[in-house]
């Protein structure tokens, strides 16, 4: 074994030991972040719950708002027929 063999094996060992040290402190992190996500996803599922129960609100209130404004329509032609009898009935009424 020559000296330069000497010098390098420690050399190469603790470049090995650094290696393994950042490999194992890179898989904590990995694993950290993973947690993460699964919350993160976890939020995202319970909001499309939310954004369907509000769709489905949102579909209810068009539904009245349609109704409402049909019967408003259907009022206001009651109303031009009343209005027509009415000047039939008594023509200074206009």
């Amino acid at each position: 074994m020559s000296t330069d063999d000497a010098t390098t094996k420690p050399t190469i060992e603790t470049v090995l030991e650094r290696i393994n040290t950042l490999g194992e402190s890179l898989h904590t992190e990995m694993k950290s972040i993973d947690g993460r996500i699964n919350k993160i996803e976890g939020r995202l599922g319970k909001m499309e719950e939310q954004f369907g129960e509000i769709y489905t609100t949102l579909d209810r209130i068009e539904s009245h708002t349609n109704k409402t404004r049909s019967e408003f329509l259907d009022l206001r032609a009651d109303f031009r027929e009343w209005r027509k009898q009415l000047q039939e009935l008594i023509p200074q009424a206009t």
